[in-house]
Parts: C-alpha cells; structure tokens; sequence
C-alpha cells in the first residue's frame, strides 16, 4: 500500500530510443510519511523495499509493450549484493506482476566507484543480462565512505572523488542509452551524523548530471528513528541486517 506506480507523462518530457523501442521512464517510490511495519506481518514485510531495494528507483517503460523486461545493471560493492539485494528487486517487480526486471551485477568487496574505473572491467561489464538486450537502467554505489578513510568520529571525506567517480561513469551509462540512479547508502550504527552528508553527497551530484538518486540512506533513518526495535545491522554496524 505504500508503494505508488507514476508514469510520467510522455507530453511533459522528450522520449528516448533504446534500441529500437521507444522508452519513457516509471517511478517506483515509497511515501515516506506513510511508512509503517505492516501489523499482520513482521517488519520487514513493510521495510524491506525501502531498506533493500531503495526508496526511489527510476526506470525505463516501454510504451509499446508494457510487459517488455527491464535490463539494470548494479555497480557497487557489498552494499548492494549482501542478502541479494538485485535479485530482491527482481521477486518484487514479479510478486507485484511487473514489470519484468532482469539484474546483472557487477560488486566486489569494499571497493569505490573510482576502484570499478579503474580495475579495467568497465565499460565492458556495463551489459544486459542476456545478449543482444539493451540496458535500461545503471544503478552506482559508492563505497559507504565515500571512497576515502574514516574518521574515527566517524566524518567523511569530501565527495570529490565520488563525484568524478559519477560524472565518469554516466557517460558510459548514456552511450547505452541507460538512466542512472544513485544508490544512496546508509549511515553505520555508531555514527547517524553520517546520513546528511551522504544524502547531500548524492543529491548534488546528481542534480549536476540528470541522474536520479535512491535514497536508502533517509529510508534507513526513517525506520531508525520510527522503530528502534528493529535491527537494522549487522553485527559489524555498517552492513545491513536482513530486516
């Protein structure tokens, strides 16, 4: 119930070919202010979108045939495969009878965007699923600390390479014809100071290319602050728990 399907109006913004088929972009969002465990159900029946598969993810529709499958590529690290996060997406779309998402992804441990730039697998691994397919959507996660070391009060460094990281890599993702979104991550356990710069980090960036961002970061703080009782980590207090 607290997820809204908008179709933007194609009137209102210039379509985009992805391959042969003429595209316009679906917005799949929770209301945040709504957000609540559903009380005939544990909690994560109610969370788990929001903690796992983002607050806000922008996708591409095809306008002549509703049900064509939507190809997202996921570039990060654990953040994005611990407990299957793309393929959590994938059972989500079908349980709600699409669209059809086919993920690929391409993580490794603890690394940043600029480590995915430069470990000589990209733009090669920036790819559908199966072949012959277009991408529709790139999805980037930076390192939980913005690539840079931490503080031990926990402050983060500048954005700077994160930024060039993005501006990088959403070149690569347009020659596809993709969307990009920013996945947004989350503030760890002992410092949820960390939220707002992490937020802002995504949001400047991506106001400065046209990219859309995923803000799992203000999801997890919703749900911090609403309901402590849940966990929401890992033992390590910076993974996330499978709440």
């Amino acid at each position: 119930p607290h997820l809204i399907n908008h179709l933007i109006n194609p009137h209102q913004r210039p379509a985009r070919l992805g391959g042969s088929t003429l595209k316009r972009r679906l917005i799949l969002y929770y209301n945040l202010t709504t957000l609540e465990p559903d009380p005939n159900g544990p909690h994560g029946d109610a969370l788990i979108l929001a903690l796992s598969l983002s607050v806000s993810v922008s996708l591409s529709l095809s306008l002549a045939l509703a049900a064509e499958p939507l190809d997202v590529v996921f570039v990060g690290n654990s953040y994005t495969y611990a407990f299957a996060i793309p393929e959590q997406l994938e059972a989500f779309a079908a349980a709600r009878g699409g669209p059809v998402i086919r993920t690929l992804t391409h993580a490794h441990p603890g690394i940043s965007l600029a480590r995915h730039l430069t470990d000589g697998h990209l733009p090669d691994a920036l790819h559908a699923r199966d072949p012959g397919e277009d991408v529709d959507v790139v999805v980037l996660q930076e390192q939980s600390t913005l690539g840079g070391p931490m503080g031990a009060d926990g402050s983060l460094v500048a954005p700077d390479a994160y930024h060039q990281s993005v501006r990088q890599l959403v070149p690569l993702a347009e020659k596809l014809g993709a969307e990009v979104v920013l996945y947004e991550t989350w503030a760890k356990r002992a410092f949820p100071q960390q939220a707002t710069p992490l937020h802002k980090a995504s949001i400047g960036i991506a106001r400065a290319v046209g990219a859309e961002v995923s803000p799992v970061g203000q999801a997890f703080e919703i749900a911090r602050n609403g309901h402590p009782e849940i966990e929401l980590f890992e033992a390590d207090g910076s993974h996330p728990s499978a709440a």
